[in-house]
């Protein structure tokens, strides 16, 4: 049974690493590899899709590893270049031009120091690099991977997946995307691990109060 500081050092490790793919966030095809252009020109577009919709979403996280499962519940705001993801007693993302990292401490809310954001880096920085890897000299492939729905939408699922003379090649990245962008479902299947974050319930009408809920308490000084 895992004690409950590696319970947390598993859950920050699983946070990080889908949360990167998550804050980036397009019916259903059969799967496979010959329509696999096709494919990839429909998950970029509903990603930029996604760059500018907005949405506060009630999300399912699992994570089936070797020492066992680990279950949380997270809440995420996307308002580009705005965008919070609360969970596993933390808050991070971007706010008001400036990062976010706080945390539930023993001794109370806590935040780390807060860093400009540079206004290159964001939803569009990371869609330019997929569409590098996946390009015809890049180092993944895409594919349709059928259709789902989650919080009373449907969405069409694409899977990235590394070419076969690539070291990291067990490493599968599945989105399942509305039209708009949405993600309804991200899972990042590894060697060791098997993460999937899975919308529960979605409002498409983000406001500053939105921000704030998520916020209150922690050290951070409030928008001018």
């Amino acid at each position: 049974m895992l004690t409950a500081r590696r319970r947390r050092r598993t859950a920050g490790t699983a946070l990080a690493g889908v949360l990167a793919i998550i804050s980036v966030m397009t019916m259903g095809g059969a799967p496979g590899w010959a329509a696999s252009g096709d494919a990839r020109r429909e998950l970029l577009t509903r990603l930029e899709r996604g760059a500018t919709t907005t949405w506060v979403m009630r999300t399912r996280f699992h994570r089936e590893t070797p020492a066992g499962p680990l279950d949380a519940t997270l809440e995420q705001l996307n308002r580009q270049p705005d965008w919070l993801t609360a969970g596993f007693g933390s808050v991070r993302g971007v706010w008001n031009g400036q990062t976010v990292d706080c945390a539930n401490a023993p001794g109370g809310k806590l935040c780390g120091p807060a860093a400009a954001v540079d206004p290159t880096i964001g939803a569009r920085t990371s869609i330019k690099a997929l569409r590098t890897a996946t390009g015809s000299r890049g180092t993944a492939r895409v594919r349709r991977d059928g259709s789902t729905r989650a919080a009373g939408r449907r969405g069409r699922c694409f899977s990235v997946v590394p070419r076969r003379d690539r070291t990291d090649r067990r490493t599968v990245t599945q989105y399942c995307l509305t039209r708009d962008g949405i993600p309804l479902r991200v899972r990042v299947r590894r060697t060791d691990s098997d993460d999937t974050a899975t919308a529960r319930k979605i409002r498409t009408t983000v406001t500053d109060a939105d921000f704030e809920r998520l916020l209150r308490g922690y050290p951070i000084s409030p928008p001018p």
